[in-house]
């Protein structure tokens, strides 16, 4: 990302937001939707900021010594600093103005009741209120290098399961994301079994949808995908990062495409998973061996 490039873009979101918010008022939903998807893209634009200082900070830890260049990367990195900074201050604008205008996109039942069990489970579940997002911590969710829902996790899930079976969710599509770290799958029982991180992002996925499945959420209701190490919410470390290892429930306005749509069966050596642009509706593979450390 070029910096003038990311400068230019940045001045062009906060104006925007800046627009709908100063005129807010008694707004249709429809606005509203509109404003929530503006800082959901100031969150990617985050991400992506993050990352490109991730990169020019080790390029300042790889010339540091070296005169002129050593400069000129410093300068740059400060800059991004800055920037990174004016888009926080734009997200956390956007997301008071949308807690102000437009509230919860969920019913105010659903949304008292996810608020409540990710309060009593907050070392294994957390919800946004603002966003519809559940997520859940892999590393409590499954065991290092396995797809299983642990027990814990499974009775959290089945009470998940139970709120999202209920008629003020009815409306509501289940959107099942799994998310890996960036490192990488080594372990050869796990890499024949799913090959990468892309398909140890799905199985885990598609092990939570069964479980909502089992307890009541309906499958036609339900879409699964896997994003590997594509969508991190942090940098990753050496070792990777805790917080990218996650499951994530979006629950979002049920439409009629996946409301007629079929789950497919995939093969367990070869899940289905969708491109980072899109989610689309997919089933669990077939019960697979017990995998060993993957990482």
């Amino acid at each position: 990302m070029n910096p003038t490039t990311t400068r230019t873009g940045l001045t062009a979101l906060t104006g925007l937001l800046t627009l709908c918010f100063l005129s807010a008022g008694c707004v249709p939903q429809s606005q509203s939707d509109a404003w929530r998807k503006k800082y959901q893209a100031a969150d990617e634009s985050i991400m992506e900021l993050r990352l490109e200082l991730e990169g020019r900070e080790d390029e300042l830890a790889a010339l540091r010594g070296r005169s002129g260049v050593n400069g000129q990367l410093s300068a740059e990195a400060e800059a991004l600093r800055a920037q990174n900074q004016q888009l926080r201050d734009t997200l956390a604008m956007a997301q008071e103005q949308l807690r102000s205008v437009a509230g919860s996109p969920l019913p105010a039942e659903l949304t008292s009741d996810l608020e409540a069990l990710a309060a009593d489970n907050p070392d294994l579940m957390t919800f946004d209120p603002n966003t519809g997002m559940i997520r859940f911590r892999s590393d409590v969710t499954f065991a290092l290098g396995k797809t299983d829902v642990q027990e814990g996790a499974r009775q959290l899930l089945a009470q998940v399961a139970g709120v999202l079976s209920s008629p003020a969710a009815s409306g509501y599509e289940v959107r099942v994301v799994g998310h890996t770290d960036n490192v990488p799958v080594t372990n050869a029982a796990n890499v024949q079994k799913y090959e990468d991180n892309w398909g140890m992002s799905a199985f885990r996925a598609i092990s939570v949808m069964r479980v909502l499945s089992e307890n009541g959420v309906p499958q036609e209701r339900i879409s699964v995908t896997g994003y590997g190490p594509m969508q991190p919410v942090e940098p990753n470390g050496p070792r990777g990062s805790e917080a990218n290892r996650r499951v994530e429930l979006f629950l979002t306005p049920q439409t009629a495409a996946v409301s007629n749509g079929a789950m497919s069966e995939p093969r367990p050596a070869d899940p289905v998973m969708a491109e980072p642009a899109s989610i689309e509706p997919m089933a669990a593979p077939g019960p697979a061996d017990t995998p060993a450390m993957f990482k």
